[in-house]
């Protein structure tokens, strides 16, 4: 029998950088992040993380607080992106405010938390992001196949809607949820139009500079004397009959939405489109909440949006689950050279009850971790994470209490509460296993009126 490697659900090795300045909140997220095998870095101002960020390379995630005293979340998001731009950031906020989220998505965030926040979900979503790190971001979102197979009334809508934006070069845009095989939708419009034989172009938005999207676009660059052509022009000038995908919409600045209009209008007199090129755009973005921001023109988004696709989440095509799950795991069995384990009933319930948040690239992450957990070649609820059973009394559970717990307060009263039971009520003991000051542990037991016995 092949020989197993664990493959952990993630690389908790790698330091989340903590940035709160608010001490006592500071030091919770702490506790909550290192006692789910999390390795949480804390820093108090964003100039002290900037420098920590400056100085190493090996970071796994961002979780900053949108109200620093030196400087504000969003920009701090900005410089971190700026040195550090795969490293996935997420936005902590005590308002639920819309247009603070907007900023922090636009700065490069890949999601925010609203205090008080959903605790098993924050650390359920670390967890996933530094497994998706990307030298290891799963291929099966990229290599999904669009076929009769599917049962899911949403996604038979979408294939159709794909075949029938294949018929001509009008600009199709795909929406979407994270995950869900935007990109590969994309390549199969462009496989099966008339264009197939010609290359099929993709720029990521949300990776590539605004400058350097309107040289590659439209041949434009920016210098001291302002804007100018370059001799060769842009892909959506240049070259006659291929695709141009266009990933992450939402991202694409204003200048360059101006642009991006006059060639689908045919300006001759800012770039002399050509009919024959193929526009496929994707986002995961609310589109019409920008569009009453004035952060993406409308013209624009009514000129895009006459061919639309909209791809469900996992959520919106159950029926799907199974025929993702045997596929994802066969996958996995011939790169790995493994044996094909058994998923059971009770396994399959779990991953039908739970709500797939990161789609498709979660589901494989997922798969992986419980590949690497059975050594029976049998997949049960006890070989998925704990954030994918966090009922099931057969796996570990957050160490964040009642997984219904809000408030940071109440969480971290569980947690402490949680890990004094576990050493006996030894406070000494408890300290060493949360990384704490003695101190600090006799402060929080007063703090949380709990019953200080043990030594």
């Amino acid at each position: 029998m092949p020989k197993k490697t664990k493959t952990p659900i993630s690389d908790s090795s790698l330091p989340v950088i903590v940035i709160e300045d608010d001490a006592t909140t500071l030091e919770m997220l702490r506790m909550i992040l290192h006692s789910n095998g999390l390795n949480p870095i804390p820093f108090t101002t964003g100039l002290e993380a900037l420098n920590y960020i400056r100085s190493h390379d090996q970071i796994g995630a961002l979780l900053i607080d949108l109200s620093l005293p030196d400087m504000d979340g969003v920009e701090l998001l900005r410089e971190a992106k700026k040195l550090r731009n795969c490293v996935p950031g997420f936005i902590l906020t005590a308002s639920n405010d819309a247009t603070s989220a907007v900023l922090a998505m636009k700065a490069g965030a890949t999601d925010y938390f609203t205090k008080p926040f959903d605790a098993l979900s924050l650390i359920a979503t670390l967890h996933t992001a530094l497994a998706l790190r990307p030298d290891q971001v799963p291929l099966y979102e990229e290599t999904v196949s669009f076929d009769a197979r599917w049962k899911a009334p949403l996604m038979k809508a979408a294939i159709s809607d794909a075949k029938q934006a294949a018929l001509s070069n009008s600009p199709v845009l795909i929406r979407g949820p994270i995950s869900t095989g935007k990109d590969a939708l994309a390549r199969f419009i462009h496989q099966s139009s008339a264009n197939s034989q010609e290359a099929f172009h993709e720029i990521d938005l949300a990776e590539t500079p605004e400058e350097r999207v309107e040289m590659l676009l439209f041949g434009h660059e920016l210098s001291t004397e302002g804007l100018h052509r370059t001799d060769g022009g842009g892909r959506l000038t240049k070259f006659k009959g291929e695709t141009m995908y266009l990933k992450n919409l939402e991202k694409l600045g204003l200048r360059s939405q101006a642009m991006l209009l006059a060639w689908i209008g045919q300006d001759i007199a800012v770039a002399p489109g050509n009919t024959d090129t193929q526009l496929i755009c994707s986002t995961t973005a609310d589109m019409e909440e920008l569009i009453e921001m004035g952060m993406f023109r409308r013209d624009l988004w009514f000129r895009l949006a006459i061919s639309c696709i909209k791809m469900p989440s996992l959520r919106q095509r159950i029926e799907d689950l199974p025929i993702l799950c045997e596929e994802i795991l066969t996958s996995i069995c011939i790169k790995g050279k493994l044996h094909r384990p058994r998923l059971t009933r009770t396994a399959m319930e779990a991953i039908t009850d739970y709500s797939w948040p990161y789609n498709l690239m979660e589901l494989q992450n997922v798969l992986s971790y419980a590949m690497a957990n059975t050594r029976d070649g049998v997949i049960s609820p006890a070989n998925l994470p704990m954030f994918v059973t966090p009922g099931d009394s057969s796996t570990n559970s957050l160490n964040i209490g009642d997984p219904g717990l809000s408030s940071i307060d109440e969480i971290t009263k569980a947690s402490l509460k949680a890990t004094l039971d576990a050493c006996g009520g030894n406070r000494r003991r408890a300290a060493q296993r949360l990384k704490v000051s003695l101190r600090t542990i006799y402060y929080m037991i007063k703090r949380y009126e709990l019953a200080e016995t043990g030594a």
